[in-house]
């Protein structure tokens, strides 16, 4: 299976997520607001507590976020 991580779990990113994990992906998300990850945590997605960590294991990497400083 592969192995998705999304750095950045927004309104674009949550749902970009969700749809992963409706396919049934192995999903890791990070976050720098912690608690846009807790419905995704429990619909099956692991929580990273930073980016290197959420990236360490993945096949694919997408980074959603608002802006280049984020």
């Amino acid at each position: 299976m592969n192995k998705i991580t999304i750095l950045g779990v927004g309104a674009m990113g949550s749902r970009i997520a969700q749809n992963f994990l409706n396919a049934g992906f192995d999903v890791t998300i990070y976050n720098r607001s912690s608690e846009r990850t807790e419905a995704l945590r429990a619909n099956g997605a692991k929580v990273a507590n930073s980016p290197k960590e959420a990236v360490a294991e993945a096949d694919f990497v997408l980074s959603v976020v608002r802006d280049v400083e984020a």
